[in-house]
C-alpha cells in the first residue's frame, strides 16, 4: 500500500511539476514580489482593481457583535492601505447615502486616484442607510473603467442580493460580451443560501470566484486571495494537492507563516475547483493545513515545509476506511445509536443512527476505536461497548450489535376490568428505580427489558385506602414474556351535603375505622355529591359546615364502622341548617365605628365578633337557636356598650339588628 502511494504521489507530483513549468516558461523569467509588500513604481500602472462595497442598511447587521460594516470597512482599509501605487484602484459604493433610493450608487475613489489616505477616509466616512442596487453599482464600475490595455477585475462584496429589480447576473455577461472584457469575483457576507445563489451567479457570468465569508477573518482571506491572484503574475508556485483513497477530494487549504508572535495566515484556498491548488509565495518556512470536506468530521492534516521559490508540489493523503455496523434486537432489525469514540482520546470522532438505515456506514480515518451503541427502543437506553475496534485504510470493518430483551406484561384491572393504574419498576438487585409507566394507553402495559431480575409496584392512584401491589424477583429471559397481573378490588361511596335543603359544600373527612390512618380530605365546593373510589372496609365519615360562626368546633354529622364491600355503590347524605344575622349600624357620621360579639344564650361562647360601621352591615351565618349580641360604640373618648339582647335565629331566614350610632345605650 505504502509503494502505491509513493508511486502515485510520484506520477502526480510529475504531471503537476510539468503543467507549472510550462506556465513559467511562457511567464516572465522575474518572479513576482508579493503585491502586500511597499513597491516603488515602475511606469504606468499594470493592474486596475475595483471594489464595489454593499453600503445598504442590512450591513448594520453583528457579526461576533461587531457590525458587518465596520468589519467590511477595517478589512478592506488594511489592504488598501498595503496596496502599492502599482494598482490603479477604484473604490464604489451603493445604498450608504439615501433610503429607499435605487439610483444612490457613489463613486468614492475613481481610478487614478493615487492618494491612498483620501480614499481611506471616503471609504471610513461610509453610513449604510438603504437599499442594494448591485446592477446599477456594477454599470458604473465599467463606465468608470472604459477602454484599458488589460482587463480589470472587479469584486464585489455584499451581504445580499439585488432589492432594486435589476438583475446582476444577466447584466455582467451582457457587459462583458458588448461592451467591456473584465473579470468580476463576488463575496458574499454572511448570506442566506438564496441570495447565494444570485451572488454566485454573478461570479459565474463574470468569469471570477464567489467566495462565502461568515466571519471578519474568512472576508479578509477572501479580499486577499482574491487581490493577490489578480496582482500577481503566473510564476513559480506552490501547488498543494489533497486525495484520499487514491481520488482526488475537496478540501480546504490555509498556509500559515510565522509571524512576530505565533503563525500568521498568509493565503487561503480550496481544491473545490483546481486540485491541485496553486500558491504563489516568498521563499521561506511555511505550515500547510489541509481539511478534508467530504465528510462532516472535517479530518485536518498538517505539514511543515521550507519553500524555495521554485515548482513545488506538496500532496496531502486521507485515508479512509469505513466501518458498517448493524443493530438488532433477539435477532431481529432495531433502531440504535452509534456513537464511535477514539480509542485513544475517548473523544467523539462520528456518530449515526440505524433508524434511518440499518446498517449503517461510518467513514472513518484508519484506527482503533471504542463503539458505543445505545437502544432507542428501549426506555431505560441501555448501551453496550465495542472495544478495539480496528478500521482499515480502503477496507469495510463490519459488526452486528443485539440487544437481547425480553418483556414484562402488566395487567392492571379492578373487580375485574381493565382500568387506568400506574407503575413503578426497581431493579432487584440494587433497589434502583428505573421507570415509571401507566395503562391510560395500553393494558397490559408492555415493558421491554435486558433479561434480570425486576421489582414492581402497581397502584391505582383514585382508589383510596389501598396501598401499592407489589411483585419482587420478577424473571426477565432474552425473548421471553413475564406477565404479571395486578388485580384490584373497589368500591364506590358518594356523599352529598345539603344545608337547608339545598347542595351545598361541607368538608369530608374519611379514616379507616380502629384507626386514625386517614384516606381522603376534601369538600364538596365543586363536586356534589362527592363520589369517591374506596377498597373494601370499614370506614369513618365526618362530614362538618365550616360556613358558620360556632365555637370550639363546627358542627358535624358523622358516620361510623361503614362497611363498604367490592362492587358495592353507597351513597350518603349529610343535612345542616343555617340562618343569618345581620347587624347594621345607622347615623349621619360615615367615620363612626363599633364592635360587635355574638355569644351562645346561656352558655356564654364567644362565637364571633367584628367591627362595624356606619353604613356597612354585617352578615354572620349561624345554627338556628338563640344567641347574645353585644355591640359596642365609642362615645366620650369611651367605649360604650350601645345594646344587649338575645336573638333568635331560624333556618334559611335573616334576623336583622339595626341601631343608631346616636341612640341611647342600653
Amino acid at each position: 500500500m505504502e509503494q502505491g502511494r509513493k508511486n502515485l504521489l510520484g506520477l502526480v507530483s510529475i504531471l503537476i511539476l510539468a503543467a507549472m513549468l510550462g506556465v513559467a516558461l511562457a511567464s516572465s523569467p522575474v518572479r513576482a514580489e508579493d503585491p502586500t509588500s511597499p513597491q516603488k513604481p515602475s511606469g504606468a500602472p499594470v493592474t486596475t482593481l475595483v471594489f464595489i462595497l454593499d453600503g445598504s442598511g442590512s450591513m448594520w447587521g453583528r457579526i461576533d457583535d461587531q457590525p458587518k460594516i465596520v468589519i467590511a470597512k477595517k478589512v478592506l482599509a488594511d489592504l488598501i492601505a498595503d496596496l502599492g501605487p502599482e494598482t490603479d484602484l477604484g473604490l464604489i459604493s451603493y445604498g450608504h447615502r439615501r433610503q429607499g433610493d435605487c439610483k444612490d450608487v457613489e463613486i468614492l475613489a475613481p481610478l487614478g486616484q493615487t492618494d491612498r489616505s483620501l480614499i481611506l477616509e471616503r471609504l471610513k466616512s461610509l453610513n449604510p442607510k438603504g437599499k442594494t442596487p448591485i446592477s446599477q453599482a456594477i454599470r458604473q464600475a465599467v463606465e468608470m473603467v472604459g477602454e484599458l490595455p488589460a482587463p480589470p477585475t472587479l469584486i464585489l462584496v455584499s451581504d445580499g442580493k439585488e432589492t432594486c429589480g435589476g438583475d446582476p447576473c444577466w447584466l455582467v455577461g451582457h457587459l462583458r460580451k458588448t461592451v467591456l472584457d473584465f473579470t468580476m469575483h463576488v463575496i458574499g457576507f454572511d448570506v442566506t443560501p438564496e441570495e447565494t445563489e444570485q451572488l454566485e451567479c454573478i461570479a459565474r457570468a463574470g468569469g471570477g470566484r464567489y467566495f462565502s465569508a461568515r466571519s471578519a477573518i474568512e472576508l479578509e482571506m477572501a479580499i486577499r486571495q482574491l487581490t493577490v491572484e489578480t496582482l500577481l503574475p503566473q510564476g513559480p508556485a506552490l501547488a498543494v494537492g489533497a486525495i484520499k483513497n487514491g481520488r482526488a477530494v475537496a478540501a480546504q487549504i490555509t498556509i500559515l507563516a510565522p509571524g512576530e508572535k505565533d503563525l500568521e495566515v498568509v493565503r487561503f484556498g480550496d481544491t473545490e475547483r483546481f486540485n491541485p491548488q496553486m500558491f504563489y509565495l516568498d521563499p521561506g518556512a511555511y505550515e500547510i493545513r489541509v481539511t478534508d470536506e467530504s465528510t462532516p468530521r472535517g479530518q485536518t492534516l498538517t505539514r511543515r515545509i521550507e519553500y524555495e521559490g521554485v515548482n513545488k508540489a506538496v500532496l496531502f493523503y486521507f485515508e479512509e476506511g469505513r466501518l458498517r455496523i448493524e443493530t438488532a434486537k433477539n435477532n431481529r432489525p432495531a433502531p440504535a445509536r452509534v456513537r464511535v469514540l477514539d480509542g485513544l482520546y475517548r473523544a467523539e470522532v462520528a456518530r449515526a443512527d440505524t433508524g434511518e438505515k440499518n446498517p449503517a456506514e461510518i467513514a472513518l480515518p484508519p484506527g482503533r476505536y471504542l463503539v458505543q451503541v445505545e437502544d432507542l427502543e428501549n426506555p431505560d437506553r441501555p448501551i453496550l461497548t465495542l472495544a478495539g475496534v480496528e478500521v482499515e485504510n480502503d477496507r469495510t470493518t463490519e459488526q452486528t450489535v443485539d440487544f437481547p430483551e425480553g418483556t414484562i406484561l402488566v395487567y392492571i384491572r379492578s373487580n375485574g376490568v381493565p382500568v387506568r393504574g400506574g407503575l413503578d419498576l426497581f431493579d432487584s438487585r440494587t433497589g434502583d428505580w428505573l421507570r415509571s409507566a401507566d395503562s391510560s394507553q395500553d393494558n397490559p402495559v408492555a415493558l421491554p427489558l435486558l433479561p434480570g431480575e425486576y421489582d414492581l409496584k402497581v397502584v391505582l392512584p383514585e382508589l383510596l385506602g389501598r396501598p401499592p401491589l407489589e411483585f419482587g424477583g420478577v424473571t426477565v429471559e432474552a425473548g421471553g414474556e413475564t406477565r404479571i397481573r395486578a388485580d384490584f378490588e373497589e368500591a364506590c361511596l358518594s356523599i352529598r351535603v345539603l344545608i337547608n335543603g339545598q347542595p351545598g359544600a361541607g368538608g369530608v373527612e374519611i379514616t379507616r375505622s380502629h384507626t386514625e390512618r386517614m384516606i381522603f380530605s376534601g369538600d364538596t365546593a365543586r363536586e356534589n355529591p362527592q363520589t369517591l373510589r374506596l377498597s373494601p372496609g370499614f370506614y369513618d365519615i365526618r362530614v362538618i359546615d365550616p360556613n358558620v360562626a360556632a365555637n370550639p368546633f363546627y358542627p358535624s354529622r358523622n358516620q361510623e364502622g361503614l362497611e363498604i364491600k367490592a362492587g358495592q355503590k353507597k351513597s350518603l347524605t349529610f343535612e345542616f341548617q343555617e340562618g343569618e344575622l345581620t347587624l347594621n349600624l345607622t347615623g349621619e357620621d360615615k367615620g363612626q365605628e363599633g364592635v360587635y360579639y355574638i355569644y351562645s344564650s346561656g352558655a356564654g361562647e364567644e362565637l364571633a365578633s367584628g367591627s362595624l360601621a356606619v353604613g356597612r352591615a354585617v352578615a354572620i351565618r349561624l345554627e338556628p337557636g338563640f344567641y347574645d349580641v353585644v355591640v359596642e360604640t365609642g362615645q366620650g373618648g369611651g367605649s360604650v356598650v350601645l345594646r344587649r339582647e338575645m336573638v333568635e335565629i331560624r333556618a334559611a331566614e335573616t334576623a336583622l339588628v339595626e341601631l343608631s350610632a346616636g341612640e341611647q345605650p342600653h
